[in-house]
């Protein structure tokens, strides 16, 4: 992500997942999310979570990297 608040906000619509935030440099941010179950597919939950963000934000995606690989949410 390119905004601060915009992975502070994702980060509230976490719920009660662990998550943290990471600044790989200061134009991005990575919202890593802790759970528990298989490494290379993301729960029904938190997609729905992370599509109903989208819709909220009007943003067009988000990139999501599961283990090795990555795959791109996509919102309106």
């Amino acid at each position: 992500m390119t905004s601060r608040s915009d992975a502070l906000d994702l980060a509230a619509w976490l719920g009660s997942y662990r998550w943290y935030l990471i600044a790989p440099d200061e134009e991005h941010w990575e919202v890593v999310i802790e759970y528990v179950g298989p490494r290379n597919e993301l729960p029904a939950e938190v997609r729905g979570r992370l599509d109903e963000w989208l819709a909220a934000r009007s943003l067009p995606s988000v990139p999501v990297k599961l283990g090795q690989s990555e795959l791109e949410l996509g919102g309106l």
